[in-house]
């Protein structure tokens, strides 16, 4: 209903009433009375004109009344809020169904009425319930300095959840208001988190070992990962994030380049991955800027197969009376590891070593010697030998090595008959005289094998000039070498003619009775059949 202002015709309103008594018969009065009769009203205007006098019997007509000037204003509507907004209490824009943690601030505005202070006031309503049409917050009148009122109210301490929201401006003077304007058409306007989500129960699926209590995946598995999302307000949650790396601790906030997975998500296969150990952190963040703090799940990537390094193992002539043959390797992680002898051209199994599990990158094997599985010294011959490895997982290698030469052969010196016979099992091979070192430089006994073969070597004098024990360079057609330490040597002494008992007696080494420098010297005439039957590994035996 439109409003008058009345103020500026108070003169006239007494006459209004005074006129409308008098028709009304509620006080006698007539043109012949003065204005004064009645109570202590002004005197009547000059021009106002007195009634005629009317017949008897009749009564008197009423005064004529002045007219009022119609100078009566309407009061302008209050319009409705327009142009809604919302933001954080620290500024940053807000737009339909955003989070936030602290509160809010709601912006509107609407046209200003002339002379009129407006004051804001806002009705908010948990998403879906209604509103009941009264505001829950106002703020402070504001006067119209200019086209357009503006307003702003923060909303702080509300609970978690989601809110709709209405806005209006009403007359501070006359109580009047503009209608309710709802932002984004009752839809939700802004949510509320308290806490910050978390993460529970990660884990890894899909695997069937664990190592250490870590799940292993192999070659077989469909490995995935899980978890729980823990929050007040399940529709806050913006994303989660995952990363994997080698680093057990990880940060307090996903990196950029974490994989991002959609909010509601439970699970996720796990990201093809490098054979190793990895760490797999997760992170939930909310539409409010929070984050969880990260759980984090070892896994053991284990797809391909174990690789055998440093492999190791004497491929010269092992003798099983005298000697072993070592085989050593190691593997790139844990596995059970078994070692099987092969003769080189069959696969009849002559003999197994069963080692259990290894562990990963520690050299490991065995001592072969020469024996099958019956404890009998095997048949001379080449053999070879089969490494078979089992990683945790059920990944398993093999890895097949040849070289392995099993001989019967040993060549024996006697000090004391200053002899060399070479044997083939039992039987002699050949049988030579010889000359060994003397008293000042002796012939080192125990047992020993061929190092190397030289055809021809040059002998280079270990003392020096002037040492009574120097010689010049001196040339041996055929040498191998026994003893490395001391360098000592078989081969032939062009420069000698005797050899045998006698030869190694006592003066400088070098003359016919005088014997060597520790090396065992033969005649040059046993050396053709001799250097090619002696391999290399051959063992060798002194014995006084």
């Amino acid at each position: 209903m439109a409003r008058y202002d009345l103020s500026q015709h108070r003169s006239w309103l007494t006459v209004v009433l005074l006129a409308a008594t008098c028709i009304l018969g509620i006080v006698g009065c007539s043109a012949s009375k003065s204005p004064a009769a009645i109570g202590n009203g002004p005197p009547p205007a000059a021009n106002v004109t007195q009634p005629q006098s009317t017949p008897v019997g009749r009564a008197a007509e009423p005064a004529a009344l002045p007219t009022i000037a119609s100078t009566i204003t309407p009061v302008p509507t209050v319009a409705a809020a327009i142009d809604l907004t919302q933001q954080t209490l620290d500024g940053k824009p807000l737009t339909t169904n955003d989070w936030s943690l602290t509160g809010v601030v709601v912006i509107f505005r609407a046209p200003a009425v002339p002379g009129a202070a407006l004051v804001p006031q806002i009705e908010v309503a948990k998403l879906g319930q209604p509103f009941q049409g009264v505001p829950t917050t106002q703020g402070p009148p504001v006067p119209a300095t200019t086209d357009t009122i503006n307003a702003q109210i923060p909303l702080t301490k509300l609970a978690p959840g989601q809110y709709t929201w209405q806005a209006r401006f009403q007359d501070a003077e006359t109580k009047q208001a503009g209608a309710w304007t709802g932002f984004a058409n009752g839809q939700a306007a802004f949510g509320i988190v308290d806490s910050a989500p978390s993460v529970q129960g990660l884990a890894v699926t899909g695997t069937r070992h664990t190592i250490d209590s870590v799940p292993a995946v192999g070659p077989n598995d469909q490995p995935g990962l899980s978890w729980a999302v823990s929050t007040d307000q399940p529709l806050a949650i913006d994303h989660l994030a995952y990363l994997a790396d080698h680093q057990e601790k990880a940060p307090a906030l996903a990196p950029a380049k974490s994989t991002v997975l959609p909010a509601g998500s439970q699970s996720a296969p796990l990201p093809t991955l490098d054979d190793g150990t990895w760490y797999v952190h997760l992170w939930a963040l909310d539409k409010a800027g929070q984050s969880s703090p990260p759980q984090t799940v070892a896994v053991s990537i284990m797809r391909t197969a174990v690789h055998l390094d440093d492999v190791l193992y004497r491929s010269w002539a092992t003798n099983p009376l005298y000697q072993s043959v070592p085989i050593h390797f190691t593997v790139s992680r844990a596995a059970n590891v078994t070692i099987s002898i092969l003769p080189s051209a069959s696969t009849d199994l002559v003999r197994s070593f069963s080692l259990g599990r290894q562990p990963a990158r520690q050299q490991i094997g065995v001592n072969w010697d020469g024996k099958d599985s019956k404890g009998k010294i095997v048949a001379p011959g080449s053999y070879r030998f089969l490494v078979d490895t089992v990683d945790d997982v059920g990944n398993q290698t093999q890895a097949l090595y040849s070289g392995i030469n099993i001989s019967d052969k040993v060549i024996k010196v006697s000090l004391g008959t200053q002899s060399l016979t070479a044997y083939e099992g039992n039987k002699p091979f050949l049988t030579t005289p010889v000359t060994s070192g003397g008293a000042d430089i002796p012939t080192p006994t125990g047992q020993f094998e061929i190092i190397e073969k030289s055809n021809p070597f040059i002998f280079h004098s270990p003392f020096p000039k002037g040492n009574k024990f120097w010689y010049p360079d001196v040339k041996s057609n055929y040498a191998m070498l026994f003893d490395q330490p001391d360098a000592d040597f078989i081969h032939d002494a062009p420069w000698r003619n005797k050899f045998g008992p006698g030869t190694n007696g006592p003066g400088i080494p070098g003359q016919v009775y005088t014997g060597s420098h520790g090396c065992v010297e033969t005649p040059e005439s046993v050396w053709p059949r001799l250097f090619t039957w002696t391999a290399t590994g051959t063992p060798v035996v002194i014995t006084q």
